[in-house]
């Protein structure tokens, strides 16, 4: 580089000709380009080679493993035989546990923080196959298509096996495996999730069935139906006990502590040291546990104990004789069989001349109380709950993958139709029972805020292209859509719809994006509230839309209340506006007004004649146009509403609306029923889109009562025709 070529000079003509490397220019380095960067560098190729070389022999030596591995888990006939075969493949992707190196003291002598574990870095969770195989390259393709084979074999084996065995619980451990997302669409095939969720679905009463052969055979059921596990009664506070010597200090044998201790005196100096126990009353003794520390006790050593039981305390039978070691500490034990023995003498000695004793307890039974502690549970209900525990952990280490970003609350990217249905997939068994509580509650939170984030800023891009006249939105939905279809997803239980209702800022999120959402948002958003609805009161509903009351169910309620028509405001909101304000946008209005020179014909939406700026107060949602096609489906729900297929509820609450926004035009102001200021005013709106779904119901209930047959019999007047439509023909509602 210090004496440059012609071709070198040329390339970087900047530089000073008399070498490459100058110091005139330090703004330019030259030697940071890729390209010098490349030939700078010091590379191993005989180490990379070998390295290269070494991979693909693992890789191939995997390849043939994990077929022969296949092979044998489809042609093995004994279960003995399918579980060291699951077994071997899980120890084998088992990560091997590195010894934790001593920390390294600084000069400072501060302990270094420890490392925040991730939340799939936890203990018994396998490798992938690939996750060393960087150097392979194209050649790890057989050995990706391998491994999904044997997974998959796996998969459908996992529902043959006996339903909570330990080989169906290490069936499922066989994938709790760190998968990447080339391994979503492999997820999604091999229906390993439907597995699971029947896994987890299985009723109590399929538990408790004892009458597959299959399964008696594996557990050996029958020889466990007779066992069951007792829990002895501390019976050494209500005890007597004396000693030979130093009685004083035999309250020190029972304080529940091995620092205090009973020493003997001179009483029994160079004698057999005795300690009688008679237990109370109405008691059955079982064991005499005694603790001894020869350790400790250098001077006071015990060498054998000789325990002693009877009826009374002159009738004693001699029970056993235990040989203590010179360093031994611990607890020693007897059992006492003849139930009608309530006396209990222990004869101590020792190569001093005196002996120490720290504790002893008296354990046994009371007349009256039982010996079960709680529900006994058998060794086939406990491997079910292992084999379902085992399932869970896996379910949740496969969630926390698949949702990825959306777990910790980032946006990701765009991803491919099949990845999507997978967590919607997943987002269904999630809900589909109850034991997932706090994944439920935590998947779902992720869901709600991320929904809460683009429908502000789809709110934001609306009213943008509200001001601004532009119809066509710039904003991506992709993201927002992907949510939807998960809580859509979600929203296929009972439970899943239950936890939605409770939900408010999710029904105040996609009220919002029933009006400013794309296209195929909005219909996931109809598609939520039809599902949704019906877990909602309509009382939280008019809370989250800032609804003063009800409307009244009794229609004539709304008919004759003459008296409200000077307090009557115009601005007030309804429940059910914020649907009904959907039909209103699609609607076209054809304005006639009678003139000298002829009628006049003018065509108005809400649209134009609502203003972007205009002050519409609470109901900025009357802004803005919408397609028919969406006008449509809400038209449809409205009407299942009324028809009483949400809930009775619903119904009586939707016709009382309807039934308010009509009566409400015939209560504006003589200033209001001007052509002008008409248009403006939103109750004529929302009492057209109201006739959209009116039911008959409505036009009995709301038509006045003289058109209708008189009381004497005589003919009614005949009614008045409609003047929007002018034809002397339509009659008035």
């Amino acid at each position: 580089l210090c004496v440059p070529s012609a071709a070198l000079q040329r390339l970087v003509p900047s530089l000073c000709q008399s070498a490459i490397v100058s110091l005139e220019k330090p703004g330019i380095d030259i030697l940071g380009r890729p390209v010098l960067q490349f030939l700078l560098q010091q590379h191993n190729l005989h180490c990379l080679q070998a390295a290269m070389r070494r991979a693909l022999h693992k890789a191939t030596c995997r390849v043939y493993a994990m077929q022969a591995l296949n092979w044998l888990l489809r042609s093995v006939t004994q279960s003995t035989c399918v579980h060291d075969l699951l077994w071997w493949l899980v120890a084998a992707l088992t990560p091997a546990v590195a010894d934790p190196e001593p920390p390294a003291t600084g000069a400072a002598g501060a302990e270094p923080k420890p490392e925040k574990k991730e939340d799939q870095d936890v203990p018994g969770v396998c490798e992938h196959p690939l996750s060393d195989m960087s150097l392979v390259g194209e050649s790890v393709q057989p050995l990706a298509s391998t491994f999904h084979a044997l997974l998959q074999t796996v998969a459908d084996l996992m529902l043959l096996l006996p339903m909570g065995s330990a080989l169906q619980q290490m069936a499922v451990r066989c994938w709790g495996i760190h998968f990447t997302q080339a391994d979503h669409m492999f997820l999604h095939r091999s229906h390993v999730f439907s597995n699971i969720s029947k896994i987890l679905s299985r009723s109590e009463e399929e538990q408790d069935d004892t009458s597959l052969s299959m399964q008696e055979s594996h557990h050996s059921t029958y020889s466990q139906m007779h066992s069951f596990v007792e829990t002895l009664k501390d019976l050494t506070p209500g005890v007597e006990m004396k000693a030979s010597s130093r009685q004083a200090m035999v309250g020190s044998l029972m304080d529940s502590s091995t620092e205090t201790f009973w020493e003997s005196g001179d009483e029994d100096r160079n004698k057999t040291k005795t300690l009688t126990i008679a237990c109370p009353p109405r008691s059955c003794l079982h064991m005499v546990y005694i603790h001894i520390d020869n350790c400790r006790d250098l001077a006071n050593k015990v060498s054998s104990v000789t325990f002693q039981s009877g009826p009374n305390w002159e009738e004693l039978y001699k029970i056993r004789t235990i040989e203590v070691e010179s360093r031994a500490t611990g607890w020693f034990s007897c059992t006492v069989v003849e139930r009608d023995h309530c006396v209990v003498r222990l004869e101590l000695k020792g190569p001093d001349n005196t002996l120490r004793l720290r504790q002893v307890r008296v354990l046994g039974e009371m007349e009256g109380e039982p010996l079960k502690q709680g529900r006994q549970h058998s060794a086939l209900t406990i491997q079910q709950r292992n084999t379902e525990t085992e399932t869970l952990k896996v379910f949740r280490l496969i969630t926390s993958q698949v949702f990825g970003k959306l777990i910790t609350g980032e946006q990701e990217e765009a991803t491919i139709e099949e990845t999507n249905d997978l967590k919607e997939h997943m987002v269904g068994i999630l809900f589909s029972r109850s034991k997932l509580t706090h994944l439920q509650k935590q998947v779902c939170t992720h869901i709600v805020q991320a929904i809460r984030k683009e429908t502000l800023a789809l709110r934001e891009d609306w009213e943008t292209r509200l001001c601004s006249g532009t119809q066509t939105s710039d904003a991506p939905d992709t993201y927002c859509f992907e949510m939807l279809s998960m809580v859509l997803a979600l929203s296929g239980s009972s439970v899943g719809r239950t936890y939605l209702a409770l939900q408010q800022t999710l029904l105040t999120d996609l009220l919002s994006l029933l009006h400013t959402g794309s296209a195929r948002v909005q219909r996931q958003v109809t598609l939520l509230l039809r599902r949704m609805l019906p877990e909602v009161a309509p009382q939280t509903l008019a809370q989250l839309t800032a609804v003063p009351r009800l409307p009244p169910t009794d229609f004539s309620a709304a008919t004759s209340t003459k008296s409200s028509d000077a307090e009557f405001d115009p601005h007030r909101i309804g429940v059910l506006d914020v649907f009904l304000s959907v039909i209103a946008k699609a609607l076209t209005v054809q304005v006639k007004v009678k003139a000298k020179e002829g009628k006049g014909v003018t065509s108005v939406t809400l649209a134009t004649a609502i203003h972007p700026r205009d002050p519409v107060g609470k109901r900025w949602w009357l802004r803005g146009c919408i397609s028919r096609k969406l006008a449509e489906d809400i038209i449809q729900l409205i009407k299942d509403m009324s028809a009483g297929k949400l809930s009775e509820m619903w119904a009586r609450v939707t016709k009382g609306a309807i039934a308010e926004n009509i009566m409400n035009l015939t209560k504006l102001s003589e200033v209001q029923r001007g052509p002008a200021e008409c248009a403006r005013c939103p109750t004529l709106w929302l009492a057209l889109a109201s006739l959209c779904v009116l039911d008959t119901d409505h036009v009995e209930r709301l038509s006045s009562a003289q058109w209708r047959n008189a009381a004497d019999g005589n003919p009614p007047p005949p009614r008045p025709t409609c003047n929007n439509h002018d034809d002397g023909e339509t009659l008035a509602i």
